[in-house]
Order: structure tokens, then C-alpha cells, then sequence
């Protein structure tokens, strides 16, 4: 369920192993309510088998810092948003005064990316 979660579904319709050969694995233990796999306790693990999902939504449930690219040609790249107070919003570069790649390596984490390829400062 944390992984629909994460994606911005509410609902876990099914689940399947799929045979991978033998492979290193990423074991996530996670709770209810855990908003990204990646804050679940883990092990990393050897084994034969991945987990493919299918979730759905009868509501969108975005929580307070979750992050999303948009209006890019792919989804991996976009304009950069953050929902916050019950809305979704662009971040502003007047007001940040840190790395901006430093940000953009985070952003791109949070949306289970390794890190960030490129990253620009543009106006709208």
C-alpha cells in the first residue's frame, strides 16, 4: 500500500511475484500510513522473485511536501512543484538561498529517481 501511496493512489488492487532470476533485492518492511517506501525499515536481500502492483484511486491523497514534475516531454523531467496547504505549487528561486542542486538531487529522490541529470533556473 506505502508504494500506491507514493505514486498518489489510494488503493492497492493486487499484487503478483514475477520471476527475475537471481538478483540483488530492495526488502521494504513498511506500515500502514508509511507515505514513501523508502521511509520503511529495509534490508537489501538476494532472490529470485520482484513484486509487480496494480493500484488505483477513488481519491487522490497527496501529502504535505510531496513533489511532482510537470509540463515536461517526459515524466522525469518537469517543472517542479510541492503540495502545500491543499494545493500544489511552484517552488520560487527568489526565495531559496541554498543549492539548488542539492534541491534538485532531493526532489528527484523523493520521486524515486537516483538524482537529478540536469536542473535550470527558468521564470514562468
Amino acid at each position: 500500500m506505502t508504494l500506491c501511496k507514493q505514486l498518489g493512489y489510494d488503493q492497492l488492487n493486487n499484487y503478483t511475484l514475477v520471476s527475475t532470476g537471481d538478483s540483488r533485492q530492495y526488502s521494504p518492511r513498511c506500515r500502514s500510513g508509511q507515505p514513501h517506501i523508502l521511509w520503511c525499515p529495509r534490508e537489501v536481500t538476494y532472490c529470485t522473485q520482484s513484486l509487480s502492483v496494480n493500484c488505483s484511486y477513488s481519491t487522490v491523497n497527496y501529502y504535505i511536501g510531496q513533489v511532482r514534475l510537470v509540463d515536461g516531454q517526459y515524466p522525469s523531467e518537469g517543472r517542479l512543484e510541492i503540495y502545500i496547504r491543499g494545493s500544489w505549487g511552484s517552488l520560487s528561486a527568489y526565495s531559496y538561498y541554498g543549492d539548488y542542486k542539492i534541491m534538485a538531487d532531493r526532489a528527484c529522490r523523493q520521486l524515486g529517481y537516483t538524482g537529478a541529470a540536469a536542473w535550470s533556473i527558468g521564470t514562468m
